[in-house]
């Protein structure tokens, strides 16, 4: 499976990766949906990865994408130290100019 290029970083990212790349990942007003909470702007969105970082050691291992290069929606095993593990989600992309604009987890 061939994850873009934008997406693929912001997996590695969440998986651990060096974190500053996460700034390239998403336009300047991105929102991510995750778990109730909507995060804006990069800062949030930063913050609201390194919150879950910090909660519990976990690994998203993509299998599966589908969708349209605007809207590609990604099929993630989740695994880790959190109650429910693992589980299966959905990542929803809205892409533009090849930067994540809205990303929904669910």
């Amino acid at each position: 499976m061939q994850l873009p290029d934008t997406i693929a970083s912001f997996f590695a990212i969440g998986n651990g990766a060096d974190p500053t790349g996460l700034r390239d990942c998403f336009t300047a007003d991105a929102v991510v949906h995750d778990e109730r909470q909507t995060h804006t702007g990069i800062a949030a969105i930063e913050a609201w990865l390194a919150a879950a970082r910090a909660a519990s050691a976990w690994q998203a291992e993509p299998f599966e994408i589908a969708g349209d290069a605007g809207h590609p929606v990604v099929q993630v095993h989740l695994t880790g130290s959190f109650p429910g593990s693992p589980v299966t989600l959905a990542y929803r992309f809205a892409m533009v100019d090849g930067r994540i604009a809205e990303l929904e987890i669910r």
